[in-house]
């Protein structure tokens, strides 16, 4: 019998037994190998923003998952986030843009400017992360402030039952 986590990890790694490690060299990662230099850059888009990872935290609480997400640099408009038809796994994909140089002072040419230093990853970010328990898609609400995206999906309550109304129809003679 396959456990819980073994079909979570084959549902999302794309059916693949063993998770890719995750790479902070991400040029290295994608560039083609030195012994294969006609090698492509990346096998696909899908593998590409699988691999530039977004940060989250995720906090539970006995009514709510709240996930947190470190997105500077993204507008706020260009998020998806996306919950599964099961309501367990949680999609985040968006793109970090670099906003642009400012206008340099007079006298000076744009092409006389250069980075000494260029740490950030300014590029797009793909991220699934496994709720701790289903959620109801309906009260999921999601926030921007600050440069991180909140997510509060409260927890699906299947367990406790739902009380009906129960009403009397009058028979008809």
């Amino acid at each position: 019998m396959t456990s819980f986590f073994d079909k979570l990890s084959l549902r999302l790694n794309g059916g693949k037994q063993k998770a890719p490690p995750r790479s902070f060299d991400r040029v290295a990662q994608f560039s083609p190998k030195k012994d294969q230099p006609n090698a492509p850059a990346a096998q696909n888009e899908e593998e590409l923003l699988q691999s530039q990872r977004l940060d989250v935290d995720v906090f539970q609480d006995p009514a709510r998952v709240i996930v947190y997400a470190l997105a500077p640099g993204v507008d706020p408009n260009a998020f998806e986030v996306i919950l599964d038809e099961e309501n367990d796994v949680l999609s985040i994909r968006g793109v970090r843009k670099r906003p642009d140089v400012p206008p340099p002072p007079e006298g000076v040419k744009p092409e006389d400017g250069k980075f000494i230093e260029q740490e950030c990853a300014w590029e797009p970010f793909f991220r699934k992360v496994v709720l701790p328990a289903e959620v109801d898609p309906v009260k999921a609400e999601a926030v921007f402030t600050k440069g991180v995206l909140i997510v509060t999906l409260p927890i699906l309550r299947v367990a406790e039952g739902r009380k009906l109304v129960v009403s009397e129809v009058l028979s008809q003679k």
